[in-house]
Protein backbone atom coordinates (compact mmCIF):
# COMPACT_ATOMS: atom_id res chain seq x y z
CA UNK A 1 0.00 0.00 0.00
CA UNK A 2 1.27 3.21 -0.36
CA UNK A 3 2.16 6.11 1.68
CA UNK A 4 -1.34 7.80 2.17
CA UNK A 5 -2.98 4.44 2.69
CA UNK A 6 -0.61 3.15 5.38
CA UNK A 7 -0.98 6.47 7.22
CA UNK A 8 -5.09 6.79 6.97
CA UNK A 9 -5.16 2.99 8.55
CA UNK A 10 -2.78 3.48 10.72
CA UNK A 11 -4.85 6.37 12.17
CA UNK A 12 -7.97 5.02 11.98
CA UNK A 13 -6.36 2.11 14.56
CA UNK A 14 -4.68 5.00 16.96
CA UNK A 15 -8.18 7.02 16.93
CA UNK A 16 -9.73 3.84 18.82
CA UNK A 17 -7.32 4.36 22.23
CA UNK A 18 -5.44 7.92 21.53
CA UNK A 19 -5.86 11.71 21.76
CA UNK A 20 -5.14 13.38 18.60
CA UNK A 21 -1.94 15.32 19.52
CA UNK A 22 -0.56 11.77 20.47
CA UNK A 23 -2.19 10.47 16.77
CA UNK A 24 -0.56 13.54 14.94
CA UNK A 25 3.09 13.09 16.73
CA UNK A 26 3.20 9.37 15.40
CA UNK A 27 1.50 10.00 12.00
CA UNK A 28 4.59 12.91 11.53
CA UNK A 29 7.12 10.19 12.38
CA UNK A 30 5.89 7.53 10.19
CA UNK A 31 5.55 10.33 7.47
CA UNK A 32 9.43 10.63 7.94
CA UNK A 33 9.80 7.07 7.57
CA UNK A 34 8.18 7.34 4.00
CA UNK A 35 9.88 10.09 2.69
CA UNK A 36 13.60 8.47 4.19
CA UNK A 37 12.82 5.38 2.36
CA UNK A 38 11.80 7.77 -1.10
CA UNK A 39 14.88 9.47 -0.63
CA UNK A 40 17.12 5.97 -0.97
CA UNK A 41 14.74 5.31 -4.10
CA UNK A 42 12.62 2.71 -2.12
CA UNK A 43 8.64 2.29 -3.39
CA UNK A 44 5.75 2.97 -0.38
CA UNK A 45 4.81 -0.65 -0.87
CA UNK A 46 8.41 -1.84 0.29
CA UNK A 47 8.67 0.62 2.82
CA UNK A 48 5.22 -0.11 4.33
CA UNK A 49 6.09 -3.86 3.85
CA UNK A 50 9.03 -2.82 6.35
CA UNK A 51 7.51 -0.99 9.07
CA UNK A 52 4.91 -3.96 9.28
CA UNK A 53 0.82 -4.03 9.26
CA UNK A 54 -0.57 -0.52 10.99
CA UNK A 55 -2.99 -2.44 13.19
CA UNK A 56 0.08 -4.31 14.73
CA UNK A 57 1.85 -0.99 15.06
CA UNK A 58 -1.15 0.80 16.65
CA UNK A 59 -1.56 -1.78 19.15
CA UNK A 60 1.60 -1.76 20.42
CA UNK A 61 1.48 1.65 20.91
CA UNK A 62 -1.62 1.74 22.36
CA UNK A 63 0.28 -1.44 25.63
CA UNK A 64 3.15 0.81 25.62
CA UNK A 65 0.70 4.13 26.82
CA UNK A 66 -1.30 1.73 28.83
CA UNK A 67 1.61 0.18 30.46
CA UNK A 68 2.46 3.84 31.31
CA UNK A 69 -0.58 4.76 32.60
CA UNK A 70 -0.93 1.49 34.71
CA UNK A 71 2.28 2.74 36.35
CA UNK A 72 1.55 6.02 36.90
CA UNK A 73 -1.71 4.87 38.74
CA UNK A 74 0.42 2.26 40.73
CA UNK A 75 3.02 5.26 41.93
CA UNK A 76 -0.14 7.38 42.38
CA UNK A 77 -1.52 4.80 44.57
CA UNK A 78 1.15 4.18 46.89
CA UNK A 79 2.16 8.03 47.48
CA UNK A 80 -1.43 8.11 48.29
CA UNK A 81 -0.86 5.33 50.90
CA UNK A 82 2.24 6.48 52.26
CA UNK A 83 0.77 10.15 52.80
CA UNK A 84 -2.24 8.61 54.75
CA UNK A 85 -0.35 6.22 57.00
CA UNK A 86 2.06 9.02 57.84
CA UNK A 87 -1.07 11.28 58.73
CA UNK A 88 -2.40 8.07 60.41
CA UNK A 89 0.62 8.06 62.59
CA UNK A 90 1.30 11.28 63.68
CA UNK A 91 -2.59 11.41 64.57
CA UNK A 92 -1.91 8.31 66.47
CA UNK A 93 1.11 9.35 68.41
CA UNK A 94 -0.14 13.17 69.25
CA UNK A 95 -3.35 11.56 70.72
CA UNK A 96 -1.62 9.05 72.68
CA UNK A 97 0.39 11.72 74.04
CA UNK A 98 -1.95 14.40 74.69
CA UNK A 99 -4.35 11.50 76.66
CA UNK A 100 -1.98 9.23 77.57
CA UNK A 101 -1.87 10.17 81.24
CA UNK A 102 -5.65 11.10 81.63
CA UNK A 103 -6.52 7.48 79.92
CA UNK A 104 -4.04 5.16 82.21
CA UNK A 105 -6.24 6.45 85.28
CA UNK A 106 -9.30 5.94 83.95
CA UNK A 107 -8.37 2.09 82.51
CA UNK A 108 -6.67 1.25 86.31
CA UNK A 109 -10.41 2.38 87.48
CA UNK A 110 -12.20 0.10 85.09
CA UNK A 111 -10.14 -2.77 85.33
CA UNK A 112 -10.62 -2.88 89.26
CA UNK A 113 -14.13 -2.34 89.20
CA UNK A 114 -14.27 -5.20 86.65
CA UNK A 115 -12.07 -7.56 88.51
CA UNK A 116 -14.45 -7.06 91.95
CA UNK A 117 -17.84 -7.64 89.57
CA UNK A 118 -16.01 -10.76 88.44
CA UNK A 119 -15.18 -11.72 91.77
CA UNK A 120 -18.52 -11.45 93.12
CA UNK A 121 -19.97 -13.41 89.79
CA UNK A 122 -17.69 -16.25 90.38
CA UNK A 123 -18.66 -16.39 94.00
CA UNK A 124 -22.20 -16.68 93.12
CA UNK A 125 -21.90 -18.71 90.24
CA UNK A 126 -19.62 -20.99 92.71
CA UNK A 127 -22.56 -21.26 94.86
CA UNK A 128 -25.35 -21.91 92.44
CA UNK A 129 -23.45 -24.81 91.35
CA UNK A 130 -22.61 -26.34 94.50
CA UNK A 131 -26.36 -25.97 95.27
CA UNK A 132 -27.45 -27.65 92.01
CA UNK A 133 -25.20 -30.31 92.46
CA UNK A 134 -26.45 -31.33 96.00
CA UNK A 135 -30.06 -31.40 95.17
CA UNK A 136 -28.92 -33.52 92.21
CA UNK A 137 -26.98 -36.26 94.59
CA UNK A 138 -29.78 -35.49 97.30
CA UNK A 139 -32.73 -37.17 94.94
CA UNK A 140 -30.17 -39.51 92.88
CA UNK A 141 -28.99 -40.82 96.12
CA UNK A 142 -32.74 -41.23 97.71
CA UNK A 143 -33.75 -43.05 94.44
CA UNK A 144 -30.40 -44.97 94.46
CA UNK A 145 -30.89 -46.37 97.96
CA UNK A 146 -34.36 -47.17 97.39
CA UNK A 147 -33.85 -49.57 94.66
CA UNK A 148 -30.69 -51.09 96.32
CA UNK A 149 -32.70 -51.93 99.32
CA UNK A 150 -35.44 -53.40 97.04
CA UNK A 151 -33.34 -55.57 94.82
CA UNK A 152 -31.40 -56.41 98.33
CA UNK A 153 -35.00 -57.40 100.00
CA UNK A 154 -35.66 -59.60 96.85
CA UNK A 155 -32.20 -61.05 97.04
CA UNK A 156 -32.06 -62.11 100.23
CA UNK A 157 -35.60 -63.62 99.91
CA UNK A 158 -34.02 -65.52 96.92
CA UNK A 159 -31.26 -66.83 98.50
CA UNK A 160 -32.71 -67.48 101.31
CA UNK A 161 -35.48 -69.03 100.07
CA UNK A 162 -34.08 -71.00 97.38
CA UNK A 163 -32.09 -72.64 100.07
CA UNK A 164 -34.74 -73.24 102.30
CA UNK A 165 -36.69 -74.94 100.01
CA UNK A 166 -34.05 -77.16 98.72
CA UNK A 167 -33.72 -78.10 102.12
CA UNK A 168 -37.18 -78.64 102.83
CA UNK A 169 -37.55 -80.82 99.37
CA UNK A 170 -34.44 -82.90 100.18
CA UNK A 171 -36.45 -83.33 103.70
CA UNK A 172 -39.62 -84.87 102.10
CA UNK A 173 -37.76 -87.75 100.46
CA UNK A 174 -39.77 -90.56 100.96
CA UNK A 175 -42.96 -88.67 101.95
CA UNK A 176 -43.84 -87.35 98.67
CA UNK A 177 -43.98 -88.30 94.87
CA UNK A 178 -40.40 -87.91 92.99
CA UNK A 179 -41.90 -85.55 90.97
CA UNK A 180 -42.95 -83.38 93.08
CA UNK A 181 -39.85 -83.73 95.08
CA UNK A 182 -37.76 -82.58 91.69
CA UNK A 183 -40.18 -79.92 91.00
CA UNK A 184 -39.35 -78.74 94.52
CA UNK A 185 -35.74 -78.87 93.70
CA UNK A 186 -35.54 -77.14 90.59
CA UNK A 187 -37.71 -74.36 91.71
CA UNK A 188 -35.47 -74.00 94.32
CA UNK A 189 -32.33 -73.67 92.59
CA UNK A 190 -34.34 -71.30 90.08
CA UNK A 191 -35.40 -68.79 92.99
CA UNK A 192 -31.05 -69.28 94.42
CA UNK A 193 -30.09 -68.49 90.66
CA UNK A 194 -32.64 -65.73 91.00
CA UNK A 195 -31.02 -64.12 93.92
CA UNK A 196 -27.47 -64.72 92.46
CA UNK A 197 -28.50 -62.07 89.71
CA UNK A 198 -30.13 -59.64 91.35
CA UNK A 199 -26.54 -59.89 93.52
CA UNK A 200 -25.31 -59.15 90.53
CA UNK A 201 -27.26 -56.49 89.11
CA UNK A 202 -26.62 -54.84 92.39
CA UNK A 203 -23.30 -54.66 92.12
CA UNK A 204 -23.39 -53.41 88.19
CA UNK A 205 -25.59 -50.61 89.80
CA UNK A 206 -23.77 -49.89 92.38
CA UNK A 207 -20.39 -49.38 90.02
CA UNK A 208 -22.70 -47.37 87.39
CA UNK A 209 -23.93 -45.23 90.24
CA UNK A 210 -20.17 -44.66 91.61
CA UNK A 211 -18.80 -44.02 88.35
CA UNK A 212 -21.65 -41.25 86.99
CA UNK A 213 -21.19 -39.83 90.58
CA UNK A 214 -17.27 -39.19 89.77
CA UNK A 215 -18.49 -37.58 86.00
CA UNK A 216 -21.31 -35.85 87.67
CA UNK A 217 -18.47 -34.44 90.22
CA UNK A 218 -16.32 -33.39 87.32
CA UNK A 219 -18.46 -31.80 85.16
CA UNK A 220 -19.82 -29.56 88.09
CA UNK A 221 -16.31 -28.42 89.80
CA UNK A 222 -13.36 -29.87 87.71
CA UNK A 223 -14.01 -28.16 84.10
CA UNK A 224 -12.69 -25.72 82.81
CA UNK A 225 -13.74 -22.27 85.25
CA UNK A 226 -15.15 -24.46 87.72
CA UNK A 227 -15.02 -24.60 91.25
CA UNK A 228 -12.01 -26.29 91.87
CA UNK A 229 -9.84 -24.55 88.69
CA UNK A 230 -11.59 -21.06 89.29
Amino acid sequence: MNKEEYLQKLEQHLKKYLSKEEIKDILMDYNEYFEDGRRQNKSDIEISAKLGDPEVIASQFTEEIKEEMRKKHNDDIEKIKETTSSVINNIKEKAESIGKNKNVEKIDKHYENKSILSSIMDLLFKFIKCVVFLMICFFALGFLFTLLGAIASGIVVCIVGGVLGLVFSLSMIGFITVFAIIAGVFGSIFIFCLGILLVMLFIVIVKCSIEYFVKGFNLFFRNKGGVLNA
